[in-house]
């Protein structure tokens, strides 16, 4: 849905879900035709949004801000991750408290070695699925592509000292 709030427009996407029979989380309804699918798909937003919560406290509260960082440079490109996807790989990324540059750096190093084939992500909120386990190969392979090339300019920006030339 599109709509507009103090003349700001906005997207709501709604997704069907119920609760499973046995289990946590929901069951949100999955209808993708090009991949032969319509069935209901488990998830945990509930334990997405509280593994985030914990995350970013472990991190010193520059979890959140440095998903936004991440998610960013992900539209800019046209989104050759998907973004919870990107989201997973720097929540797995990260152990602590570190400065913005020195996080992407990390989320790109995670980036490249998460593309790799055969390699999969667990969800943060839901530690016994993936995040990936869809992803074609050959998104795979323009998605590391992308991340190896953001990864060189990454590596070289922390090395510099002044922020202007970073």
């Amino acid at each position: 849905v599109r709509t507009f709030l103090h003349h700001f427009e906005f997207h709501v996407d709604l997704v069907v879900a119920r609760q499973p029979t046995f289990g946590d989380g929901l069951l949100l309804a999955c209808n993708l035709p090009e991949e032969g699918r319509d069935d209901w798909s488990p998830a945990n937003p509930r334990g997405q949004r509280e593994a985030a919560w914990e995350k970013n406290e472990q991190c010193g509260e520059m979890y959140i801000p440095a998903v936004r960082i991440v998610k960013y440079w992900n539209e800019g490109l046209g989104k050759p991750l998907r973004s919870y996807h990107a989201e997973s790989i720097l929540y797995h990324a990260l152990d602590g408290p570190l400065d913005y540059g020195e996080a992407v750096v990390r989320f790109f190093d995670a980036a490249y070695d998460a593309l790799a084939p055969g390699v999969l992500t667990a969800d943060p909120g839901a530690p016994t699925t993936y995040v990936d386990e869809r992803l074609e190969d050959e998104d795979r392979r323009h998605a590391r592509e992308r991340v190896e090339q953001a990864r060189a300019s990454a590596h070289r920006a922390l090395e510099v000292d002044d922020v202007g030339d970073a």
